[in-house]
């Protein structure tokens, strides 16, 4: 979803939510008589408005008609309190609170556009929804003991701390065998992020070779850019895909232009150091080595660990 497509989401969730609180006044209306009047007396202020601006006393007669309209505002109120009705009863119910659903924050995107399109990437991931469940405040300890235990705490406030204070540029390496909780402290990663306001993309290594490799060798339709524009970019699992030169060149580019922009990467990988070097050449591994705080996991299998439960 590209941020023309969230933000046209966005206001057609506006104009729901104008349709039905214009739904609501109707219905007011045609319940009680007595509202009605006024809403009809408040419907001709623009009328009002528009006739005294030709006027030659048309500064009091504007400053009369909004004195009026304040008026029939208090006794609108009046009545809802009278017959037992909320008083925000007819207002829009706006999903967003920022913008109310403008999909404008003053002369920026609103926070909610970039929420919407850092989601949506999750879908269209693959891993979104096993990701939407994992996040620090259930991301458990308890499976690590002794000095793992000691290790992982530090990883989760590591990883804690990188989301927490986001601002572009740092990155994270995430080692460590399988099952040791790389994907869920990413995903608790990404969501921190997004909830910041900032534009996430997550997906496995694979998924993001692959879609290379669609748009450069079987010219189908492909968003390669957004693994290099976003704010922040997780990719799972690396190691775990079929390497060759081109996969190579792909992670090189990504990681070298986005170190370029100053943008944000965190990669996790079952591979220790000397097998990503090994892996992916001294070019690469060179720039992980200098440029990633390096996360190393310990602990056993938590999913085996579980199973035993």
């Amino acid at each position: 979803m590209t941020v023309n497509e969230a933000f046209q989401r966005i206001r057609d969730i506006r104009e729901r939510a104008l349709a039905d609180a214009s739904a609501r006044t109707a219905q007011l209306d045609a319940e009680y008589p007595d509202i009605a009047a006024v809403d009809s007396e408040l419907s001709r202020t623009g009328e009002k408005i528009a006739g005294a601006v030709f006027s030659p006393d048309c500064e009091s007669l504007i400053a009369s008609i909004r004195s009026e309209n304040e008026s029939l505002q208090q006794r609108r109120r009046e009545l809802l309190e009278k017959h037992g009705i909320p008083l925000d009863f007819d207002e829009p119910r706006f999903s967003c609170p920022i913008c109310g659903d403008t999909g404008y924050d003053g002369k920026k995107y609103c926070v909610c556009v970039r929420r919407m399109c850092s989601r949506d990437c999750y879908e269209r991931s693959g891993l979104g929804q096993s990701l939407l469940v994992q996040t620090f405040e259930n991301f458990s300890l308890k499976y690590y003991g002794g000095a793992d235990r000691e290790k992982m705490e530090t990883v989760l406030d590591v990883c804690r701390d990188f989301a927490d204070t986001f601002g572009g540029g740092d990155n994270l390496l995430l080692i460590g065998g399988t099952g040791l909780g790389k994907t869920h402290l990413s995903s608790a990663i990404a969501q921190r992020v997004i909830d910041s306001g900032y534009s996430v993309v997550y997906d496995s290594a694979q998924n993001v070779f692959d879609c290379y490799e669609r748009v450069r060798f079987a010219h189908e339709a492909g968003d390669t850019d957004r693994y290099l524009t976003c704010d922040l970019l997780i990719i799972d699992d690396l190691g775990s895909e079929f390497t060759t030169q081109y996969t190579s060149a792909v992670l090189y580019r990504i990681v070298n232009e986005r170190l370029i922009k100053g943008k944000s990467t965190v990669l996790s990988t079952n591979l220790d150091n000397k097998e990503l070097k090994k892996r992916y050449g001294d070019r690469i591994y060179s720039r992980l080595l200098g440029n990633y705080g390096t996360c190393v996991f310990a602990g056993s299998d938590i999913r085996l660990l579980k199973l035993g439960e």
